[in-house]
């Protein structure tokens, strides 16, 4: 009889082969399988490992997640936290699983300060095998945007169809850098209502401190809403600024409530002049320009007779 003891390290699926030789003729050696499976009364399963956040913005926040599950037959006791002093958070903080179960653990990035950020989640649970598993995490706030652009939103308000009108936008480098650009018009709606000058480059340098202004057309075509978004684009970021604008039959969207009066009279209340400008003559208007001069006049002399 050969005793065959069977102890594994790790949790899994294991096989191997026992080979008998002896000076058998017919059959000078045997082959026995083996397989077997390791089994925990516990057993913890984390996923992933490590978080990359990459770039957020200072006041912004980012959401990843990670899988906690129970491989094992018996309850799992769970406990977690992150290195205190971070901007990092996860919840829940503990929590049982039963065999079989998992938890996902939320956890969030949000820097309130510039800089590069790590931290250590660490996860302890009851698993003999592996009582503690740590995920690292990571996340930074990335390179300041360099330009200023000014105004923030371009609104053209309500305008008449068929004409051509002009926004300027301003844009600064306010960096020690020259700054590679790139700017572009996504219209949303209404054709392409809002565009560049075909004069102006789409991609350029600024050098530190440089502003350049882009006149920022728009022709509607119809009586409808317009928008479009304006992307700058660096190599360290893009701004996207928003434009609006309305179609309208008159300037300002203002439309007459009643017809303007004719010259023939009756105009509901309104003002008119009978005749043509023609019928004014060139006598009557040297009578109203030297009218002013007479009164100033006539009021010298009677001041002076009253003295």
């Amino acid at each position: 009889m050969v005793a065959v003891t069977f102890k594994p390290t790790a949790r899994g699926n294991y096989s191997r082969e026992l080979v008998i030789v002896s000076d058998d003729s017919s059959q000078p050696s045997v082959t026995v399988p083996f397989t077997g499976t390791s089994s925990y009364a516990t057993g913890i399963d984390v996923s992933p490992t490590y978080i990359n956040f990459g770039s957020v913005s200072v006041g912004q926040s980012a959401t990843d997640y990670v899988r906690v599950a129970n491989n094992g037959t018996s309850d799992l006791n769970v406990s977690v936290s992150v290195t205190a002093g971070t901007p990092f958070t996860v919840s829940p903080s503990s929590f049982t699983l039963r065999p079989g179960q998992f938890q996902t653990l939320i956890v969030t990035f949000a820097p309130t300060e510039k800089g590069s950020f790590s931290s250590a989640l660490t996860i302890i649970s009851d698993d003999k095998n592996t009582p503690k598993v740590v995920v690292s995490l990571i996340g930074d706030t990335g390179p300041e945007f360099p330009l200023y652009y000014s105004p923030s939103i371009l609104n053209f308000g309500k305008l008449a169809i068929n004409t051509t009108y002009e926004k300027i936008l301003k844009v600064f480098n306010t960096s020690s850098n020259i700054v590679n650009v790139s700017i572009y018009i996504q219209n949303l709606n209404g054709g392409n209502a809002f565009s560049l000058p075909s004069s102006y480059p789409t991609s350029f340098e600024m050098g530190p401190g440089e502003i350049r202004q882009f006149p920022i057309r728009f022709l509607p075509t119809e009586k409808v809403y317009y928008s479009a978004l304006i992307y700058l684009v660096t190599n360290t970021g893009t701004a996207r600024i928003s434009i609006m604008g309305d179609g309208a039959d008159y300037i300002g969207g203002l439309e007459p409530s009643t017809p303007p009066p004719t010259s023939g009279g009756g105009g509901g209340g309104g003002c008119s002049i009978s005749g043509a400008p023609k019928d004014i003559s060139l006598a009557g208007n040297t009578a109203l320009m030297i009218m002013p001069v007479v009164a100033i006049a006539m009021r010298k002399l009677y001041r002076k007779f009253r003295k």
